[in-house]
C-alpha cells in the first residue's frame, strides 16, 4: 500500500500521485487503504494499482468516514473505489466515506495489470457512501456496484460511460447494478448512464429511490428492475437495443415523469424490445403493492410502446404513446394475462394513444385480461381495441375511439362503459357472449354486432338495434328524476313514493330524501332478443305527504324522464325549522357568547317568516336581548 491509515486515525493530504501498487498476497493490496479511520484526502491521482481506494469498516465504536476531494483513479485491477465492512450483518445506517469531484476509469480494462479479473469500478459493499459528481467511464466492469445498500449511501450528478463486461450475466454487463438494498435502499440523484454492453441499470431485489435518471444508447434496456421495490421520478430511456423500461416480479414499484424513446431496434422480439415491458408485476393483487406509472410516455419505441404479462394491480397513470414502429404488424399496447393464477385489475386512468396501425391491427390488444380505463382517447389510422376478458368486471369509460372496427369484446364476465365515444369509428363495434352497460354511449354511424349468450343494456343513450342472435338480450333503458312537489313546485321532504311499471320491472316503494327528489333507474322501456321487441314499459307513481296524494302518468319510457313530477295540492303548512346552532347538548360556560342561527328555516307556501327565541330561564328575544328598534327579531343572534 502507498498509504494505508487505521485505528481511528485522520490528518490532510493534498497532491498525491500514486502508482503500481499490487501484487500483495497477504493482505489488501491498494494505493490507498483506510480502516476505521477519517483523513481528508485532496487533490488525489492514483493508477494502475490493484484497488485504488480501498475502506474499510472493522470495529463498530469507531468512526469511519474518509473525504475524497479531487481524485482521479485509473486502470485499477480489482475495483478503482472499494467500501467494505467487516460485519456485513450490521446494518446500521452511518456514512462510510464521502468522494466530491472524482474521475474513475479503465478498471480491469486493457491498462491494468491483469485484466479481467475486476469486480466493479466503484464497488459499495454492505456500506453506505456520498459521492458527488462522478465521471465513470471505459470500465470492463460495472461503472458502479451496490451491494446490501441502505439509505445511508447517497450519490449525486453521476456520469456513467462505456462500462460493464462485454460479455456475461446481465448483472454484470450493467452500466450501474443494485442488488438487495435495505429500508427504502440508496438514493441516485442526477444518473447518466450510456453504451453499456448490457442494460444501462440493472436494480434487483430490495428496493432504491431517486431522481432525474438519464439511460441511454446502451445494448440492453435503459432499466431493468427485478424483485424490487424502486421510487424513481424523472426517467428519459432513450435508444437502448432492447426495451426502454423492463420490470420483471416486482411489486411497490413507482415511475413518475418517465419517457421512453427510440428502443429496442436490436431486439428480435417485441418480448425484449418493447418500449415498456412489465412481466409478473405484479402477480396478486394484495393492498399498497401497486406497480405505478405516473406521467409515462412512449415515442417511437421499436416493437410497441408497453407490453403486460401476466400482470395485475399495475395502473398508468396520464399516459402518452406516440408513434410506436409496428413494422411486424403488432399493436401499440400489448397485455396478456393468459397464464395468470390470481384475479386482478390493470388499470388506465387517462391516456392519448397516437398510432397507426397496419390494417385490421387493434391499437390495443388485450388477451385474458381484466382492465379498468378511464380517460383514453385513441388517435390515428388503427383497430382500436380487441378485448377478450377474464373473470372480473371491468370498465371502459369517459374514452373515445376511432378506425374501423374499432372495438371488439369477446368473454368479458361484465364491462360497465360510460361516456364512451364511437362516432370517429367505421365498420363494427362487436360484442361476443359478454355482460356490457353503455351508458351515454355515442355509436355514431359504426354497426353493433352482436354474437353469443351476450347481454346489453343500452342506458341514457340512443342507439340502432342490431340484429339479435339466440341467447341475447338487449335491453334500452332509462333514468327517472322524480321530484314530489307541493302546487308551488317545492320539494316535500320525506315524502312516501310508490311506482309501478307495466311490465318487466318490479315495483316498489321508498321514502324521498329531505329535499324530495330522488334519480331512479335505469329502468328498462323496451327488450329486444332474438322473437322481436317487447311494448315500451311505462312507469307510474303515487305519492303522499301529510295524509294527502298525488300521483303521475303512465308515462313511456323511451327517453330519461328528467324533472319528473309528482304533484301534491297541500293544504297552508307550517314552516320548516332549520336549526343550526347552537347544537343539541352544547355546553358554554356563563356569561358566553352563544350564536343562535335558524336563518336556513324555509316554508313551503312561499309565506314570510317570523322568529321569536324563547328561553325557559330569560324569556323571549324581547327581554333578554332588548328588541332590534324596529321589534324584529332575526333568524340569527349572537347572545352574551
Amino acid at each position: 500500500r502507498a498509504i494505508s491509515y487505521w485505528g481511528n486515525s485522520g490528518g490532510l493530504l493534498r497532491n498525491i500521485n500514486i502508482s503500481n501498487v499490487g501484487g500483495a498476497t497477504m493482505n489488501i493490496s491498494a494505493g490507498i487503504f483506510i480502516e476505521d479511520s477519517r483523513p481528508l484526502i485532496e487533490d488525489l491521482n492514483i493508477s494502475t494499482c490493484d484497488n485504488g481506494i480501498y475502506v474499510l469498516h472493522r470495529t463498530d465504536d469507531i468512526v469511519t468516514r474518509p473525504v475524497f476531494r479531487r481524485a482521479t483513479i485509473g486502470d485499477s485491477q480489482y475495483t478503482g473505489i472499494m467500501l467494505t465492512k467487516v460485519d456485513r450483518f450490521n446494518f446500521s445506517t452511518y456514512m462510510m466515506a464521502r468522494f466530491h469531484d472524482i474521475d474513475v476509469y479503465g478498471t480491469g480494462g486493457p491498462n491494468s495489470s491483469s485484466p479481467g479479473i475486476a469486480f466493479a469500478s466503484i464497488f459499495l459493499n454492505t456500506s453506505g457512501a456520498w459521492i458527488e459528481n462522478a465521471d465513470i467511464h471505459d470500465n470492463a466492469v460495472n461503472g458502479i456496484k451496490l451491494y446490501m445498500t441502505d439509505p445511508s449511501t447517497t450519490i449525486v450528478n453521476a456520469t456513467v460511460t462505456r462500462s460493464g463486461k462485454p460479455l456475461g450475466g446481465t448483472n454484470d454487463m450493467a452500466g450501474v447494478f443494485s442488488r438487495s438494498s435495505n429500508n427504502g435502499g440508496a438514493s441516485l440523484q442526477n444518473l447518466e448512464v450510456s453504451e453499456s454492453p448490457g442494460p444501462g441499470i440493472f436494480v434487483s431485489k430490495g428496493s432504491i429511490s431517486g431522481s432525474n435518471w438519464h439511460s441511454h444508447d446502451n445494448g440492453g434496456q435503459g432499466l431493468s428492475v427485478s424483485e424490487l421495490f424502486p421510487h424513481v421520478d424523472d426517467l428519459l430511456l432513450a435508444n437502448n437495443g432492447l426495451s426502454g423500461l423492463r420490470v420483471y416480479d416486482s411489486k411497490q414499484v413507482w415511475f413518475s415523469n418517465l419517457t421512453t424513446r427510440s428502443n429496442g431496434f436490436s431486439a428480435p422480439s417485441p418480448q425484449t424490445g418493447t418500449g415498456m415491458v412489465f412481466v409478473k408485476s405484479n402477480d396478486l393483487m394484495a393492498a399498497g403493492n401497486v406497480v405505478q406509472c405516473v406521467d409515462c410516455t412512449s415515442e417511437n419505441d421499436n416493437w410497441g410502446a408497453i407490453r403486460v404479462e401476466n400482470s395485475v394491480d399495475l395502473r398508468f397513470v396520464d399516459l402518452t404513446v406516440r408513434d410506436p414502429v409496428l413494422a411486424a404488424g403488432q399493436s401499440a399496447i400489448v397485455m396478456d394475462d393468459s397464464n395468470m393464477n390470481w384475479q386482478g385489475w390493470i388499470e388506465i386512468e387517462g391516456a392519448e394513444i397516437y398510432t397507426n396501425t397496419t390494417t385490421g391491427t387493434p391499437a390495443l390488444q388485450l388477451d385474458d385480461v381484466d382492465v379498468r380505463i378511464n380517460g383514453m382517447n385513441i388517435h390515428g389510422s388503427n383497430g382500436g381495441i380487441d378485448w377478450t376478458g377474464r373473470s372480473l368486471t371491468s370498465s371502459l369509460s369517459n374514452s373515445t375511439l376511432v378506425g374501423n372496427n374499432c372495438l371488439t369484446i369477446s368473454d368479458v364476465p361484465k364491462l360497465e362503459s360510460w361516456g364512451l365515444d364511437l362516432s370517429g369509428c367505421s365498420g363494427n363495434f362487436a360484442i361476443s357472449s359478454s355482460d356490457v352497460n353503455l351508458t351515454d354511449f355515442v355509436q355514431g354511424s359504426v354497426a353493433l354486432v352482436i354474437t353469443g349468450s351476450s347481454y346489453i343494456r343500452a342506458i341514457s343513450s340512443s342507439v340502432t338495434i342490431p340484429v339479435m342472435p339466440p341467447g341475447a338480450t338487449f335491453d334500452e333503458m332509462w333514468y327517472v328524476d322524480l321530484w314530489t312537489v307541493n302546487q308551488h313546485g317545492h320539494g316535500l321532504p320525506y315524502s312516501a313514493v310508490n311506482v309501478s311499471f307495466s311490465q318487466i320491472e318490479s315495483d316498489f316503494s321508498f321514502t324521498m330524501p329531505y329535499g324530495g327528489n330522488q334519480l331512479l333507474g335505469p329502468f328498462v322501456g323496451q327488450r329486444h332478443t332474438i322473437t322481436g321487441a317487447s311494448p315500451v314499459t311505462t312507469i307510474s307513481t303515487d305519492c303522499s305527504y301529510d295524509n294527502t296524494s298525488g300521483s303521475t302518468g303512465p308515462d313511456s319510457l323511451t327517453q330519461d324522464l328528467a324533472y319528473h313530477l309528482c304533484t301534491i295540492t297541500l293544504v297552508n303548512q307550517p314552516p320548516l325549522i332549520i336549526w343550526d346552532e347552537p347544537l343539541n347538548n352544547t355546553v358554554t360556560s356563563s356569561g358566553a357568547e352563544i350564536w343562535f342561527n335558524a336563518s336556513n328555516s324555509w316554508d313551503l307556501d312561499n309565506d314570510p317568516i317570523t322568529w321569536n327565541w324563547i328561553s325557559d330561564i330569560d324569556g323571549d328575544a324581547y327581554s333578554f336581548c332588548g328588541g332590534f328598534g324596529n321589534g324584529v327579531v332575526h333568524g340569527d343572534l349572537l347572545v352574551n
